[in-house]
């Protein structure tokens, strides 16, 4: 069950909320099942409304999550096993790692697929080296 704080502190249950409209362009009201309406950030709104869209499908064993992370000082690559799948009402999918869900929409990752392929926002690759070769000419 999903629940939203409202603007007062009260916390309630998405599903008791039988309406929601714009307020502001921060805050959405929403009217319960009740007949009593609340306001809750459009922030709170959106992250409520994600999870309770959503359901988990589990990832093919050997699915990678590869991140390169570039500080400036060193360069590296993060390789994470993906367990699962969060799939949204509109088709996008982010990934469960042991770290948690890592947002696609608030950074660009590749994947290792368990035939050795790679896939990244640019496209596909035959192997991790290949992958790999592009993302080191790409810092240079």
């Amino acid at each position: 069950m999903s629940f939203l704080k409202t603007d007062e502190g009260a916390f309630v249950a998405l599903s008791d909320v039988r309406e929601a409209r714009p307020n502001s362009k921060m805050q959405i009201a929403v009217k319960m099942r009740s007949g009593e309406e609340r306001t809750v950030s459009r922030a709170e709104w959106d992250e409520a409304y994600l999870h309770a869209r959503t359901h988990v499908v589990p990832a093919t064993q050997g699915t990678v999550l590869l991140h390169a992370v570039r500080d400036g000082k060193k360069d590296w690559i993060v390789r994470q096993p993906v367990l699962a799948w969060r799939v949204s009402v509109d088709g996008t999918a982010d990934a469960i790692t042991t770290t948690g869900a890592v947002r696609m929409a608030d950074s660009c990752p590749a994947f290792q697929m368990p035939d050795g392929t790679v896939e990244d926002i640019l496209g596909f690759y035959d192997s991790y080296e290949d992958w790999l070769a592009a993302v080191r000419a790409d810092a240079v």
